[in-house]
């Protein structure tokens, strides 16, 4: 099925695209930020309730894909009534060995741990209480207790998107997660307290409940509304919490061992292969998908890293043709590829300024026939390529541009433009429509 408009919010250093299909269905993939305000957070979900119909009760009802774990994939979403959400639809990377890895990373590693391992880990399996209660503040739960939740993964079909990423059967995978939970359990070994604890075992025994559980929400039953069970899906957030709490209190428990000042972080000390292995574990889990057919198509990256894409994903599609691609990871350096497919349109960077997260300039330089949109102030700015000044050094005649489509964006900041009939950068009329968003639609 062909997609009709994408609006691409612009929420600074996060993720916020409403996809609308040709049937008329909608769907928000993402919706969160790092560093938006709170009020431009309220005028972003404002602006996503106007955009759709009301039920008879004058609510608000969103199907909405949380691509990744972290926050700025879905902080947004608790502005919303926790009627709102009828549907979610997340990346199924919750097999039992995962499961158990992130466990050990929660119980032995601090929050000032290298590579925010334990930060990564507690991100991953809190997910489901952040989006049913918030944790710790459930004034700021996102979902109704009858919100029905889908994990998806490669090649599953939902609203006529294919999955492309995670793959929890990749074999691969599989046996890189089996090596480092011997490398963890191997170390745990050479320390007679810890064995006294019985960590091997209490963490085998949690990991299975938590697969249990979410196995639970799988199988969760439908009523007749077209909702799920209510009471289920809060006993098992309330459920994963305590397994979340009941390792704290392991973790505390090894602490009173250690020396005085001594950290954590250094009861297990791997090399650097493991350490690599760690970290691209927990960098695997964001969902990938495009919509199904010939035309029109559109891919959405998440946060895929440029490894995981390369190794997984890029010959799988590297021959397609696409109007859009939701690159990774906002555009940053360490997530851009050489492999993205080269027959697209335009690029979607949304991308704020944060920390040290710019957008790699490669994109310019290394895809110069592929239109950049960029959601950050002032509104969709060019990347301008290496050694230009003007964006006139960047219009070039031989580019081949599809007028299929307009960009309509942002009056905000944007005021010494033509905003009556538009005007053109990079081959592409720019339309002004209203703040913070960029839409793009047919012609």
């Amino acid at each position: 099925m062909a997609i009709k408009q994408l609006t691409v919010y612009n929420v600074l250093f996060g993720d916020c695209i409403d996809i609308e299909l040709d049937n008329g269905e909608k769907l928000l993939v993402d919706c969160g930020s790092d560093n938006l305000s709170d009020s431009k957070k309220d005028e972003i979900k404002d602006m996503i309730a106007d955009s759709r119909p009301k039920t008879s009760e004058g609510k608000v009802s969103l199907d909405v894909v949380v691509t990744h774990f972290h926050s700025d994939h879905y902080n947004i979403l608790s502005r919303f009534s926790k009627e709102s959400i009828r549907e979610l639809y997340m990346p199924d990377f919750f097999s039992k060995d995962e499961i158990k890895l992130e466990l050990y990373l929660l119980l032995l590693y601090s929050i000032k741990s290298p590579n925010n391992k334990y930060s990564k880990a507690l991100a991953m399996l809190s997910l489901i209480p952040n989006l049913v209660d918030f944790y710790k503040d459930k004034s700021k739960s996102i979902l109704q207790r009858r919100c029905k939740i889908n994990f998806v993964k490669k090649d599953s079909i939902f609203k006529e998107f294919e999955v492309l990423w995670p793959d929890p059967e990749n074999e691969k995978m599989k046996n890189t997660i089996d090596e480092v939970i011997n490398d963890i359990e191997n170390k745990i070994n050479d320390h007679q307290f810890l064995l006294n604890i019985n960590i091997i075992s209490q963490i085998n025994d949690y990991a299975e409940r938590y697969e249990m559980l979410i196995n639970n929400i799988r199988n969760v039953d439908i009523q007749q509304d077209g909702y799920a069970d209510s009471a289920l899906i809060l006993n098992i957030s309330n459920e994963i919490e305590f397994i979340i709490d009941s390792i704290r209190r392991i973790r505390e428990q090894i602490e009173s061992y250690l020396p005085p000042n001594d950290s954590i972080d250094n009861l297990l000390l791997f090399d650097d292969t493991t350490k690599k292995k760690i970290s691209r574990i927990q960098n695997l889990a964001s969902l990938v998908f495009h919509n199904k057919g010939d035309n029109q198509r559109c891919l959405f990256l998440g946060d895929i890293t440029k490894k995981n894409y390369e190794d997984y994903i890029s010959n799988r599609i590297i021959s397609n043709s696409y109007l859009y691609i939701k690159v990774s990871h906002h555009g940053t350096k360490a997530h851009f590829t050489k492999l993205l497919p080269p027959r697209c349109i335009a690029f979607i960077i949304s991308n704020g300024k944060y920390k040290r997260r710019e957008v790699s300039p490669d994109y310019g330089s290394c895809y110069p026939k592929v239109k950049i949109v960029k959601t950050d102030i002032p509104s969709c700015r060019y990347i301008k390529l290496p050694g230009t000044e003007t964006i006139n050094d960047i219009l070039r005649q031989d580019v081949y541009y599809d007028s299929t489509y307009l960009l309509s964006l942002s009056k905000k900041e944007a005021k010494e433009l033509d905003t009556t009939g538009g005007k053109e950068y990079l081959g592409v009329v720019y339309y002004y429509t209203s703040p913070y968003k960029v839409t793009l639609i047919k012609k």
